[in-house]
């Protein structure tokens, strides 16, 4: 699988978007998971209150949904440790306390990018570990395996923002020199 920058002007206020896909060639089998952790201390401010993951998505035109019938999954993720690490989130019963508090299925258009709407939840008021993830998973990877990965079969992510609320608000554009 490949991560990267590419370069993507479809939404105002952007110049790029990060790119996710399979290699060229790869034979879909297993699904994969990216995501980011919330240090604690930020957690701590979070907790009893409403938080919402919103972002921009489209697809390549040999977009894995399309070809495959695939997957993408987007989850909120609590725990109750300090600090664990990404991978201890991924692997589900390494991280202290794992729940899923939030969770939305969506499916990219191909060519086209549409703001993905809302994923809201609350944060439950003994989190301490929070984390987003995206994932994928072929869905006939158990009946047909063997799909090969396009030239262009990949998802690209602009403008994803985890933050206070229970409803999207437009991105908020802070300069380095006034943080």
């Amino acid at each position: 699988w490949v991560a990267s920058q590419a370069s993507n002007t479809n939404e105002k206020g952007f110049s790029a978007a990060y790119q996710w896909g399979p290699s060229v060639g790869d034979v879909h089998t297993t699904g994969l998971t990216m995501g980011q952790v919330v240090e604690t201390l930020d957690v701590i401010r979070l907790q009893g209150q409403p938080v919402t993951l919103s972002f921009w998505a489209g697809a390549g035109g040999n977009f894995a949904a399309g070809a495959s019938g695939g997957t993408y999954l987007a989850q909120i993720i609590a725990g109750t440790g300090v600090n664990e690490t990404y991978l201890k989130m991924v692997s589900a019963s390494s991280w202290s306390g794992y729940t899923v508090i939030g969770s939305a299925a969506f499916t990219p258009g191909v060519s086209t990018y549409s703001r993905v709407p809302g994923l809201t939840t609350t944060v439950p008021t003994n989190a301490t570990e929070l984390g987003v993830a995206f994932s994928y998973q072929p869905t006939t990877a158990a009946t047909s395996p063997g799909i090969t990965a396009g030239a262009n079969e990949w998802i690209q992510f602009i403008g994803m923002q985890l933050e206070v609320g229970p409803a999207p608000m437009p991105l908020e554009f802070i300069e380095a020199a006034e943080v």
